[in-house]
């Protein structure tokens, strides 16, 4: 089941929003990791911590 998440997971652009404070103003701004890229495969790492309790603990690029 692991292996099949992040096989499914690795395939797939991971999109989230990132807060940034500018002055007294807080914009979030949309960020987009593309397959491969290795903090791509490290958010594939954090979601199988937080899904599976699996810990990885060495990330070769």
């Amino acid at each position: 089941e692991v292996r099949k998440f992040i096989i499914q997971e690795s395939e797939k652009e991971f999109r989230t929003f990132r807060g940034q404070q500018k002055g007294n103003i807080f914009v979030e701004n949309e960020v987009i990791m593309k397959p491969g890229s290795v903090e791509h495969l490290r958010l594939i790492l954090e979601e199988c911590w937080k899904k599976y309790r699996i810990i990885a603990e060495e990330i070769s690029e």
